[in-house]
């Protein structure tokens, strides 16, 4: 067995039980660790679902290197991110809506909201990815720039075209 393999069974359970598709989850549990759950990053993320000290805080997960608080935590944020963005744009589709959860859950939220409030929408028009990440090069945020080629790159290499 691979050691991405020992994973599916409880990225499936917490994948479903957030409301995520588990192929979903699967593929960025690998996009973040590369099945590693001792994996840290530079930034300070951690574990299977790299989840960064304030976030795992946030979501109660005490010990981010273990791999089941790492996937519950991990499938718990991005659940959120998604309500949020459904909530935001009713009219969202699911392709677009789950593209912008993996933008939020890789570089921040606020970029994503950034980027659709720079976008000549209609009253109550859902913004679809394609124009987020057209406008995340353009994007300031709290003062700050995302880093727009990773967090495209991201999000293609979980959900490809």
């Amino acid at each position: 067995m691979k050691p991405s393999e020992r994973y599916v069974s409880l990225v499936t359970y917490y994948a479903e039980r957030a409301g995520l598709p588990p192929d979903l989850a699967y593929r960025q549990m690998l996009a973040e660790s590369s099945a590693n759950p001792n994996a840290v990053s530079p930034s300070g993320a951690q574990g299977l679902f790299q989840l960064m000290p304030a976030t795992a805080r946030e979501l109660k997960v005490q010990n981010p290197l273990c791999p089941e608080q790492s996937i519950r935590g991990g499938t718990e944020y991005l659940a959120g991110l998604l309500y949020r963005i459904r909530a935001k744009w009713p009219t969202i589709s699911e392709q677009d809506s789950l593209k912008m959860a993996l933008a939020g859950y890789n570089g921040g939220i606020g970029y994503v909201y950034a980027a659709a409030r720079a976008l000549p929408l209609a009253n109550g028009e859902a913004p679809t990815w394609d124009a987020i990440a057209a406008e995340l090069p353009n994007v300031v945020f709290k003062g700050k720039k995302p880093d727009h080629k990773q967090i495209i790159g991201y999000v293609g290499k979980i959900m490809p075209s």
